[in-house]
């Protein structure tokens, strides 16, 4: 038996394939590498939010970046890009920064996973039809050409469970220029109102006008009970975070449902239970019904999945924390096991926004009392939650940082917790 078919044999189909892979992009002039490198700069686009297409793009992108704490520098990426001079294969390392940005661990993880799932992705032949292309959409959006984005979006069909879709409808509306007519156009069609402002939270909200779509669409359409729960429960928790008067008139008959025992999403529920918490600080009640609604709380995490745990958990955390309430919240034993459980039971990627609260938490209360590895970063983009991912992240590095490095972290961390609505992180070092 030839000794290349006996080491083949050996092999999972998995591991073949990604030698397979690897040896295509050795190959200096490969027609795969070219076609995997333009796949990667289309993910880089749709991440960002925009083409690159100047050199103030370039600018722009490593700005973006530099947020990610990925540093690549603006000529470089006008260079990967085509627009200047000296194009070149760029190195690995570029690559893999590159990569790392559009959400995955290195390019050659990127070329595997998109050679496995391809069909799966936006860029894919599944939601492309005869009268319907993404690029047609996308070319539509930045010349604002909002009749035929209507009609492009009233001929796609994307998946009931399409992450992806309203992600690119979220970011583009974030960064257009003419945002306004924009969101008008979205509420014009079903496919716009549905995968905008039922399935896209943008937790970061830069200028309220995330607030102000849902007020808008509120206006002009009867929403049912799920998403005023979500738009109440949004725009107040956002006002608490900011130490602003909440309206709890609005919440009259919301939180009269039991949405831990309906067929909503979990995040709805998580959201419930935060406004929960909310409502008693602020309220000033006894903290008997705090405890009686954590223990409930911790009750029914049992009946989901970890990453859906970590999210019902973490927004009663952040709470719990800016009431500065979390000291005798952590001494009711089940939240205080259920905290460790989380941080105990979290892989080697933490994936969301939930599990770095979580994270954050159980290292700075109980690092010294029990041995957690090293806290980690997160592993996936999240364009819509920037400003909590920088706050969380800076915290957890404050807690293993020299005393210069605290310093300097928290200089400038105080100043943007607290313009980020962030500050409950700060309330929580205090607490380290």
């Amino acid at each position: 038996m030839p000794k290349l078919f006996q080491l083949v044999s050996c092999l999972t189909v998995c591991q073949f394939a990604r030698l397979k892979l690897l040896y295509l992009l050795s190959m200096s002039d490969s027609t795969a590498f070219e076609e995997q490198f333009s796949r990667l700069k289309k993910h880089i686009e749709f991440k960002a939010g925009f083409r690159i297409r100047t050199y103030s793009d370039c600018k722009q992108l490593a700005k973006r970046l530099k947020l990610e704490k990925i540093a690549v520098s603006a000529l470089t990426i006008a260079r990967i890009f085509g627009l200047s001079g000296g194009v070149k294969r760029p190195y690995t390392s570029t690559l893999d920064l590159l990569s790392r940005f559009a959400g995955f661990n290195s390019f050659s993880n990127f070329v595997y996973e998109s050679e496995q799932f391809s069909k799966n992705w936006l860029f894919g032949p599944d939601i492309e039809s005869t009268d319907f292309s993404l690029q047609a959409l996308e070319l539509a959006i930045h010349e604002c050409d909002w009749q035929t984005v209507k009609e492009l979006m009233e001929a796609s069909n994307p998946a009931s469970d399409d992450y992806e879709f309203p992600m690119f409808l979220g970011n583009a509306v974030r960064n257009h220029r003419e945002r306004n007519a924009f969101l008008q156009a979205l509420m014009e069609v079903e496919v716009g109102r549905v995968f905008f402002f039922d399935r896209f939270v943008d937790e970061d909200d830069p200028g309220n006008y995330f607030s102000d779509a849902l007020d808008r669409f509120s206006e002009k359409f009867e929403v049912e009970e799920p998403g005023k729960m979500f738009k109440t429960s949004f725009q107040a928790a956002k006002k608490f975070y900011r130490n602003e008067r909440i309206e709890f008139a609005h919440f009259h008959g919301l939180m009269d449902i039991d949405w831990g025992k309906q067929p909503v999403h979990f995040h709805l529920v998580s959201r419930w239970y935060e406004m929960r918490v909310i409502y008693l600080i602020i309220r000033d009640r006894p903290f008997e019904e705090v405890e009686t609604t954590l223990l409930e709380l911790t009750e029914l995490l049992t009946k989901h999945e970890h990453p859906a745990q970590c999210w019902i958990l973490a927004r009663s955390l952040k709470a719990l924390i800016h009431g500065n309430m979390l000291a005798p919240a952590l001494k009711i034993p089940e939240l205080k096991k259920s905290v460790l459980a989380l941080q105990v039971a979290m892989s080697d990627q933490v994936k969301s926004i939930g599990e770095l609260i979580v994270q954050l938490v159980a290292h700075t209360i109980f690092r010294s009392e029990h041995g957690f590895n090293l806290p980690k970063k997160i592993s996936t983009s999240h364009l819509n939650e920037t400003y909590s991912r920088i706050a969380i992240e800076s915290a957890t590095t404050h807690l293993y940082s020299n005393k210069n490095l605290k310093k300097i972290i928290f200089k400038n961390l105080q100043p943007f917790a607290k313009r980020t609505g962030n500050a409950w992180v700060l309330n929580l070092l205090k607490m380290g």
